[in-house]
């Protein structure tokens, strides 16, 4: 048997179900309400686990120890969540102070460099302007 799409449509679209229904609706909430509330009432372990989880934690006597625990709950990821970003910070702190100290190292240890290389260059120039001779052989050609 072979649907046609105006079949499909014509099933699938919405029909009023009734003033009926709308009875039925609410007279079925109104007695879940009022079966709910002589559960809370008694507080009757039997009656609470009939009344299903919603009714558990509407019992007036859980509502300070649920806050309680989800108030713990809460604050102890905040708080581990802080250690967290605390510790990669100091890391991050001590890697870049690391950084700068290399960095530091070798700008010392290129300014050494630099002073002895201008040192010897200096003293080859005031050999050549005061005219002592310099210890090595005059057959290599000394640049200034």
């Amino acid at each position: 048997m072979q649907f046609s799409e105006d079949d499909l449509r014509s099933a699938l679209q919405r029909k009023d179900p009734g003033p009926e229904f709308t009875q039925r609706v609410m007279a079925r909430v109104a007695q879940q309400t009022v079966s709910q509330k002589s559960v809370l009432k008694t507080g009757n372990a039997k009656d609470l686990e009939r009344a299903g989880w919603q009714s558990w934690f509407a019992v007036s006597s859980w509502r300070p120890v649920m806050a309680g625990a989800i108030a713990a709950v809460i604050f102890a990821i905040m708080a581990w969540i802080g250690i967290e970003r605390y510790q990669s910070y100091i890391e991050q702190v001590r890697n870049q102070k690391v950084h700068e100290e290399m960095q530091a190292r070798n700008a010392e240890q290129q300014a050494v460099r630099a002073l002895r290389i201008t040192s010897a260059k200096l003293n080859h120039v005031f050999q050549k302007v005061n005219g002592t001779p310099s210890p090595e052989p005059k057959i290599r050609r000394q640049s200034l």
